[in-house]
């Protein structure tokens, strides 16, 4: 049996525009995308920025959609404060660290929308240091004017870094540590020796005779 000849035609996508050369029969029952995936593009549905799900999918594929529906008004600043106490504490969403997140045209720090908001002057690479050490405090009388090296040193003055099994990746607990001086002290007079204290809590030798002589985690008593 003679197999006819493919005839094909040319036309153009539906979708983006661009030319395809199909066969006269696929043109014929209607194709109308050059790929599949074109095809499966318009059979999505149409972005509804008012449906906050729909805004949730769109930023997912990469799309540049705000998280509030547009025209959507803001909940006022001080309606999200509770001024019951000496600090005043933020009661909407926080990040991870405990503080505050203001959500007007994007997102702002609430603790420095509260400062801006008075008329005071903020640099963009200033700091807003808290006197009362609470992250969700937002009273502009907590807060003052610093450099990223003062909130470092203020923290380490204050004892509120990371330390010993706080840090990540940390090997030792304080007990360990309270364990490692015990015998090292004992091994001054023989009974023990750095290199066997290291190898019993898979440590360097190094790192033994830092911790016995308080060179490292001097916190630990």
């Amino acid at each position: 049996m003679r197999r006819r000849a493919r005839v094909d035609k040319h036309s153009v996508c539906a979708n983006c525009g661009a030319a395809f050369t199909a066969s006269a029969y696929d043109i014929e029952r209607g194709r109308k995308f050059c790929s599949l995936k074109c095809a499966q593009l318009t059979r999505r549905k149409a972005l509804d920025l008012l449906n906050r799900h729909s805004r949730y999918r769109a930023r997912i594929r990469g799309a540049d959609v705000p998280k509030c529906a547009p025209g959507a008004p803001p909940i006022p600043f001080w309606d999200l404060v509770d001024k019951s106490g000496d600090c005043w504490l933020w009661l909407g969403r926080k990040n991870r660290d405990g503080y505050g997140q203001y959500y007007f045209n994007g997102r702002h720090m609430a603790h420095r929308w509260a400062w801006s908001e008075g008329g005071r002057e903020l640099p963009d690479d200033a700091v807003l240091m808290h006197s009362c050490d609470v992250p969700a405090c937002v009273n502009p009388a907590h807060l003052r004017v610093g450099t990223a090296a003062e909130n470092v040193a203020d923290m380490v003055a204050k004892q509120r870094h990371a330390r010993g099994e706080q840090v990540g990746g940390a090997l030792l607990t304080t007990a360990d540590v309270k364990a490692i001086r015990a015998r090292y002290r004992k091994g001054a007079h023989g009974e023990d020796s750095a290199r066997a204290i290291a190898l019993s809590f898979g440590v360097s030798t190094d790192a033994v005779r830092k911790i016995g002589q308080k060179k490292h985690w001097r916190h630990v008593q």
